[in-house]
């Protein structure tokens, strides 16, 4: 099996944790088979900006002790006082409203490797109950009545409980009275111009039609009985129908009460 080299990443003293940098440098090295030598000097070469401050105050022999330069970039960048921040960050830090069991579970996981990075895994329980604590009362007894053994335990069982008891709560709509009176009289008049067209169309469709032809109520000049019709030996005229317009009156009428009285409906219902 062939192996290629693997290129560490740069460090900056910014962008990433030192602690979180340093193991994934060991682990590059270790696929390399560097020894100590050439592990220190892979890492003056891949140190940038804030981090490579350091470099002009050491000696030849310095530059070439990993241990020597690990040691000094933690103190440069971890310093105790750092160190004692982490460590109330993670007594005083507390769930967000809007934020998952799961992710506030494996930041402070990660802030309490942080803060304990020798005793992480000595102190698994400590961790546990103090995430425990931090809680919903039931959820908390959820959890702590489950035993976990692991942190991963504690944070599967806390977004276990998340997940059955998800509640959504009902949304209200507050209206304001200026808000409210605007919509009404938009409404209002809505309503009016569709009274307005309503009886535009029921006029339209039962207006009474005239003849052109013969000034006969009832029909148009296209369908008029009174047409002289022509032959080829005589001419003769067709006898008029009596005019159908009672029929058309009535249903105008009819059409015109009911527009009406659905304009007095909601004309009502507005005003109250």
């Amino acid at each position: 099996m062939i192996k290629f080299e693997q290129k560490p990443c740069t460090f900056d003293g910014v962008s990433a944790d030192v602690q979180d940098y340093f193991i994934q440098f060991e682990a590059v090295s270790l696929w390399n088979n560097w020894n100590f030598s050439e592990m220190a000097l892979q890492l003056v070469i891949n140190l940038r900006e804030e981090a490579r401050t350091i470099l002009p105050l050491l000696t030849p022999t310095q530059l070439q002790s990993y241990d020597f330069l690990k040691s000094l970039l933690m103190k440069r960048f971890n310093p105790k006082e750092r160190i004692a921040f982490l460590k109330f960050q993670l007594n005083s830090c507390t769930i967000l409203q809007d934020e998952s069991v799961f992710d506030f579970g494996h930041g402070f996981k990660l802030l309490c490797h942080r803060a304990y990075p020798d005793h992480f895994h000595s102190m698994q329980s400590y961790f546990m109950d103090l995430f425990i604590g931090k809680l919903e009362k039931e959820m908390g007894k959820f959890v702590h009545f489950k035993y976990p053994a692991t942190f991963d335990d504690v944070i599967f069982l806390g977004t276990e409980f998340e997940s059955f008891n998800l509640t959504i709560e009902p949304v209200e709509c507050e209206i304001e009275e200026s808000e409210e009176s605007l919509d009404l009289s938009c409404l209002k008049s809505g309503f009016n111009q569709i009274f307005k067209v309503l009886k535009k169309l029921v006029y339209r469709k039962f207006k009474v039609k005239k003849c052109f032809n013969c000034s006969v109520v009832g029909h148009i000049r296209a369908n008029c009985p009174n047409k002289v019709c022509k032959s080829v030996n005589s001419v003769h005229v067709v006898e008029p129908e009596k005019p159908g317009s009672t029929s058309v009156h009535k249903n105008v009428k009819k059409s015109c009460k009911v527009v009406n009285k659905v304009q007095s409906l909601f004309s009502s219902d507005l005003q109250s």
